[in-house]
This record gives C-alpha cells, structure tokens and sequence, in this order.
C-alpha cells in the first residue's frame, strides 16, 4: 500500500498515517468481499467420487510449463520460476507433494492466504479506494496443482458452447457485442427484450 500515501475515509475525510490507510483498506475489501446478494444460493448436489488417480510429474510439467516466469509472488514468496529451473526434478517434487495433498485432502495452510494488492484503474480520484481493483497474489505453486486438476477436468467434463469466459480461443467480449447488437436490433423496431 506504500503508493497510495493518501486515501479517503468512507465518510470522505483524507487520512494520512499508515495505520489508518491499512484499515480504511481491510474494510473497503471487507465490504467488497462479503457483499450479500439477494439471490437464492445455487442448490447444492451430491458429491460424486470414484477412484483418484494419482498425480504424475508428465501432468505437472505441462501445468508449469504454463506458469509465466517473474511474477509477483503470493504469501510463500516462491516463483514459479524456481520449480521451472529445476526441470524434471521440480516436476517430480511438485507431483509428490500434489499426491499427499490428495491423499490427505488437505492443502498447505499458507495456500489459504493471499495479498491483496490495490491497482489503480487507471481513472478516478487515486485517493478513493473505487479507483482501485483488487489484485490477489496467491501462491504459485498452488497455481500448478490448479492447472493440473483444470487439465483433468477438462478431459472429464464437456463446456457448453455457449460459455465465453474462461474457455481458450474465446473471449466474453464476444458475446458482449452480439448482446449489443441484439439490444440494437429490438430498440429500432421498438420491441422489448428479455436478457438473463
């Protein structure tokens, strides 16, 4: 936070100490986070298991071969760039540890924290914390066992066609421009339209 020397209070007072910047933050992302949605929450369903294959070190380099080298690193500072520097044998480590976190069904405890960094949107007040999207730094290594289980998921379940967002090769832009052109459409011939 040592770039934003200045931000505002919720009640629009300019705080200048340290200590009450981190607050004023911790309670922007408090309410951010944790907002409520007056939305039913999504019916839960069974859980389905069936056998777990064990994770292998060819899943892994694929997974990490992904991973993009120097950046900012989460809360256990290790980069991605020192498991791809010890090749073969980084691979082979990460999938030993992947392994027990399965077996054990529990994950590293520093893999529960993150930094949330604020970067400026690049418009707006630079004192007001709107101006601001929240970046979370998490661990790399996480990151790996991520993709590994992405990969495995991918080969499993089959994406509608109609996803945009977190599908390769398409982009939500996409189907934000047919939606727009839709609106067009319906508002030269003065109809309504219905969009969920």
């Amino acid at each position: 936070m040592e770039h934003t020397k200045i931000v505002m209070g919720a009640d629009g007072a300019v705080l200048r100490r340290s200590s009450q910047i981190l607050e004023r933050w911790r309670e922007y992302y408090n309410h951010l986070c944790n907002e409520e949605f007056c939305r039913p929450p999504i019916p839960t369903l069974p859980s389905v298991e069936g056998p777990v294959l064990p994770i292998t070190a060819v899943e892994v380099s694929p997974a990490l071969a992904k991973m993009k080298s120097n950046k900012a690193t989460g809360p256990d500072d290790i980069p991605a760039g020192i498991w791809k520097l010890l090749g073969d044998r980084g691979s082979m480590w990460l999938a030993t540890l992947f392994k027990k976190i399965v077996a054990e069904g529990r994950t590293p405890d520093v893999w529960q924290t993150s930094v949330t960094m604020p970067v400026w949107k690049g418009k707006g007040d630079m004192a007001d914390c709107i101006s601001y999207r929240p970046i979370r730094l998490v661990c790399h290594t996480m990151k790996v066992f991520e993709r590994v289980l992405e990969a495995r998921l991918r080969k499993t379940v089959s994406v509608s066609l109609n996803q945009c967002g977190f599908v390769k090769d398409r982009s939500n832009i996409d189907a934000i421009h047919a939606v727009r052109i839709l609106l067009e459409k319906h508002r030269e011939k003065n109809r309504s339209v219905h969009l969920a």
